[in-house]
């Protein structure tokens, strides 16, 4: 298509497309059908539930037993042979992260079979909440299905939130998992308010009596409620200070608290806490030590989502349950959600750092998180640099942390791992941490860890730049940055600069190449010398002339103190210098006169300062007619807001008459709902598209008008076409722009 054709009407440009579309041998057509593939068989084959004749996402607790064995499989068969398979796996923590891959044959999809007759499988990860939505295309065309699931293991512990204590401390220990005696066991229990609950408000009792109120929850189920035909229950309906006790022989271990919650009235932060009641067991006095919080998401009532109880340091809570009767209590803080169950998933501790090097005469602090209250006993274990083949206690280590002094170790890899043990009247259970390296490495003299960063740099004068550098070897380290202004012949140090971050400021027109020098007790070491150069600001855009040049104001004629902006148009339709409204010196500054005047590039330059209409500036001499009336015209300026509000102009003359007036007067405005071209037309003003100027940059304005066309540029970029009605009618064309004196910034 020629250039031009885009300047056709609509109707002409149309006609031509049509036209280029035939000639390339493109038809349409309707009302055919082929066969595609298909997809079917979805299912978890490790899962029990299934086992119990329940397809994939039908209940929850869908994961595998043994664990670490969750697979998706499914069949796609097709008469011409599949060409594309995909599966877009979205994937939702019980920390609630969510991450999205795409899984493809070439990348998580293990497929057997035919192209014609495929069976498809992939790997999935323990204790998460899958969305799939597998896709699959031949030569007939494309089919998709979506499919929701969790891989939460079905013998985790949970209690219910409606069977809260009874009856002045009662209760019903939650049997094993399979077994379903115990379901809906509380149901028309009287709860005693200040010892087993309390609430502000009661009223609904569908499962219990009052206090808490209890109601049909519309959660997915979990099996056993399936599998019995019991319903499920949640509270609702809470308040700020509700709050109810589970009295449990809680399963010895350590673990993270999952509420099963939903909001409905946007989210919940710490709607509510989870906290463990010390004494008073069985009276109205009794004291609870906080756990943790829960912040419950907003999708919906009976929309549910697992929220995880958060400690005060925005870690999960981490519980001993030493396997002696316990009792939790729920309070609410504020706001309010429905509450279905608790979730009890087993915690492994999690050592940090998980690897590392470390040098002999250094020392490494592995550590792992807090728990909360039941605190275990904290055992450190290493191999001794065996690589896992024996392990022993390490004597003292009982804390949370645990320092390695590198110097009393060999040169080789040593391992740790960490054990806790919850102890209780009855019992004990113990849990031990994944195993993690430290390769002990000989003492040498600094080692590189990052290059110098960045490795080659270019600036503009005026301006700072910075750079950095790490090492890693046997402590102290000092640090020396150097420079090297002959192409790196010599290097001296730079005064001050004794850290591994080195900043450059004011720069000037220079080439020069920096190290960072490191030093210990075995010797010194440099990083790669890298380059900076540096070069002058840029020029402003050129002004683009087309006809006679009416205004031509530079920043180099302005000057602090000055009452005269000259005007350096030579053409003889000139209007003449500007001057500040009232005659008064203009309102000139730069960034070392006013911090908040901004630099062109890296200049420091003189501005225009314009906070109100008396500080803009206007022409000594009234418009000429070439730009009066319907005459053709355009206008530049470079602009840096610091606000976008109001109706602030650019350039503007004429006189504004409101909206019903004859189009008398044209303005370049700037922000979003100011006119690019405008001058009160109502309907017909030309304004901003959207990304619009914005404060806090500088912006390359430009508008033109050909008598019909009004064009609007940001930074060169066409932002805005517009046309104005048609001659006659109300707010149509010809402008008829009087003239008079031209103002600029006239806020």
């Amino acid at each position: 298509m020629k250039k031009n054709d885009f300047n056709a009407p609509r109707t002409t440009f149309l006609a031509s497309l049509a036209t280029g579309l035939a000639a390339a041998g493109i038809v349409l057509c309707g009302n055919v059908t082929q066969a595609q593939p298909s997809i079917s068989g979805i299912m978890l084959p490790n899962a029990p539930n299934d086992q119990n004749g329940f397809g994939v996402g039908a209940v929850q607790f869908q994961g595998a037993v043994p664990p670490d064995a969750n697979q998706l499989s499914f069949s796609v068969d097709s008469g011409t042979g599949v060409t594309m398979l995909t599966v877009q796996l979205t994937a939702t923590t019980l920390p609630g992260v969510t991450t999205t891959t795409i899984l493809t044959p070439a990348f998580g999809l293990s497929i057997s079979g035919p192209d014609t007759a495929e069976t498809v499988t992939a790997t999935l990860a323990n204790d998460v909440v899958y969305s799939a939505v597998i896709s699959a295309s031949d030569a007939g065309g494309s089919t998709s299905t979506t499919v929701t699931f969790d891989t939460i293991n079905p013998n985790y512990f949970t209690f219910e939130a409606e069977d809260f204590d009874y009856g002045g401390g009662q209760y019903f220990d939650s049997l094993p998992a399979g077994t379903f005696g115990s379901l809906d066991a509380y149901s028309g229990q009287p709860a005693t308010v200040g010892i087993d609950c309390n609430n502000h408000t009661g009223g609904n009792a569908s499962y219990r009596a009052n206090p808490l109120e209890t109601e049909g929850e519309g959660d997915m189920l979990r099996i056993q409620y399936v599998v019995s035909g019991y319903p499920d229950f949640d509270i609702g309906f809470n308040n700020g200070g509700d709050w109810g006790n589970y009295t449990r022989h809680y399963p010895p271990g350590v673990y993270n608290i999952y509420l099963r919650g939903s909001g409905g009235n946007g989210p919940q932060a710490n709607a509510c806490t989870i906290g463990l009641v010390t004494s008073g067991y069985g009276t109205s006095s009794q004291t609870t030590n906080h756990m943790g919080a829960f912040s419950v998401k907003g999708l919906g009532w009976q929309t549910y989502t697992w929220c995880p109880a958060i400690d005060t340091n925005g870690n999960l809570v981490a519980w001993g349950a030493g396997g002696d009767q316990e009792t939790l209590r729920f309070t609410v803080t504020g706001g309010n959600c429905n509450e279905n169950c608790y979730l009890l998933v087993p915690a492994v501790p999690i050592i940090t750092p998980n690897s590392s090097n470390v040098f002999q005469g250094n020392t490494a602090i592995l550590s792992i998180a807090p728990y909360a209250l039941n605190t275990p006993s904290v055992q450190w274990q290493t191999d001794n640099g065996s690589g896992g083949g024996t392990w022993a206690s390490i004597s003292g280590a009982t804390n949370a942390t645990y320092t390695v002094i590198a110097s009393n170790l060999l040169v080789r890899p040593y391992e740790y791992q960490v054990a806790l043990t919850i102890s209780s009247n009855s019992s004990s259970v113990s849990v031990t941490s994944a195993a993690i390296t430290l390769n002990i490495l000989a003492p040498t003299k600094p080692v590189v860890v990052e290059d110098t960063y960045p490795s080659s740099a270019t600036a503009v004068v005026g301006t700072s730049t910075s750079f950095t550098a790490s090492f890693s070897g046997p402590q102290p380290i000092t640090y020396q940055w150097l420079v090297s202004s002959n192409l790196g012949v010599t290097f001296t140090p730079i005064t001050g600069q004794t850290n591994t971050t080195l900043v450059v400021l004011n720069l000037s027109v220079f080439t020069n190449e920096y190290e960072l020098e490191a030093s210990n007790a075995q010797g010194s070491s440099h990083t790669t010398p890298a380059t900076l150069t540096t070069t002058p600001s840029p020029p402003a855009p050129p002004v683009q002339l087309a006809g006679d040049l009416i205004a031509e104001l530079r920043s180099t004629d302005l000057a602090v103190n000055a009452s005269t902006w000259t005007n350096r148009a030579g053409s003889a339709a000139s209007v003449g210098n500007f001057k500040k409204i009232g005659g008064s010196s203009l309102n000139v500054s730069n960034n070392t006169v006013n911090a908040g005047t901004p630099i062109w590039g890296a200049y420091s330059v003189y501005a225009i300062y314009v906070n109100s209409t008396a500080t803009a500036v206007q022409s000594t001499l009234t418009a000429p007619a070439e730009i009066s009336g319907n005459g053709t015209s355009s206008g530049e300026a470079w602009i840096y807001a610091t606000a976008t509000t109001g109706n602030s102009s650019v350039i503007a003359y004429g006189l504004q008459g409101g909206s019903g007036a004859p189009e008398e007067d044209r303005e370049m405005n700037w922000g979003s709902g100011s006119g690019c071209f405008s001058g009160d037309f109502g309907s017909l003003d030309c304004e901003w598209s959207s990304p619009y100027p914005a404060t806090g940059a500088w912006y390359y304005l430009a508008w033109t008008w050909d008598g019909t066309n009004a064009i609007g540029y940001i930074n060169g970029v066409q932002n805005v076409f517009h046309t104005l009605g048609a001659s006659g009618s109300f707010n149509g064309y010809p402008i008829e722009t009087v003239d008079t004196i031209v103002g600029l910034a006239a806020r």
